[in-house]
């Protein structure tokens, strides 16, 4: 007596999904961005402001000084005393616009791309380190340079960490992240450039009003490129996380489904 016999099962052919190219012109809501255009604005005005600044101090203080050292920089601030409120005022819209904007930009780059950087971050290297540097000055000022020093040393290492996970967040936003390298590079290049022509050069035989001017230019060069970088940055970056990312749904489909939106 053979067994009974058993009921093959055929499987249910698999459906694959239909997308139509009407897909991309309806809407897709998208996620809550922060505005960012009017700290962005203030952060290129702070940076235009500062370069302005700089180069006319260093146009004048030229006149009069080869360099500054420890023995002259209080006579050459009292020259350019009348400068200092549009230098202060825009170090501090560029200082301040920057923070802000690091802020909110990496609260949307967040919600754009999940493992983006931390919003924390910037707060936390650019506002900490000064806010304890000052109140350890209230309470004790005779050791005001170094809470000075410690506060500068704070903000740099912090920068550097902010810019890093800026462009890490660019990569994965699809923002222009070669800008932020530009920004870790172009300080870089300014700081040695400035070490030479304030410390090595003044050493030696080197004396020529021509030469000079032309440092001078190239310091304003390094200055100018470093806004023109930050503002780029900027831009890149808020394009980016505004972008409509159904624009093209080919490139963010697998294989089969973008063959079957053609």
């Amino acid at each position: 007596m053979l067994p009974p016999a058993v009921d093959h099962h055929e499987p249910e052919p698999l459906l694959m999904p239909v997308v139509t190219r009407a897909y991309e012109h309806t809407e897709h809501p998208g996620p809550a961005l922060l505005g960012t255009g009017a700290t962005r604005v203030l952060a290129g005005a702070g940076w235009l402001g500062s370069v302005a600044g700089y180069a006319i101090a260093a146009i004048v203080l030229s006149k009069s000084y080869r360099h500054i050292t420890a023995e002259n920089w209080r006579s050459a601030l009292d020259d350019l005393r009348w400068l200092m409120p549009l230098m202060i005022s825009s170090f501090g819209m560029a200082y301040l616009g920057w923070v802000v904007w690091a802020t909110l930009a990496s609260i949307n780059g967040h919600r754009v791309a999940p493992l983006a950087s931390s919003p924390w971050l910037p707060p936390f290297a650019y506002l900490v380190g000064p806010a304890a540097a000052f109140a350890g000055s209230i309470n004790k000022p005779e050791f005001n340079g170094y809470w000075l020093a410690g506060a500068a040393v704070w903000v740099c290492i912090g920068h550097g960490m902010v810019l890093m996970s800026l462009r890490s967040s660019a990569r994965r936003i699809g923002a222009d992240s070669e800008q932020f390298t530009r920004l870790m590079i172009l300080p870089l290049a300014a700081l040695g450039y400035r070490v030479i022509a304030t410390i090595v050069l003044p050493d030696t035989s080197f004396d020529n009003s021509m030469w000079f001017a032309g440092l001078v230019v190239i310091d304003v060069i390094l200055m100018m490129s470093t806004a023109v970088a930050v503002w780029r940055a900027m831009h890149s970056f808020d394009r980016a996380c505004a972008r409509d990312r159904y624009s093209s749904v080919e490139n963010h489909l697998p294989a089969f489904m973008a063959s079957a939106h053609r």
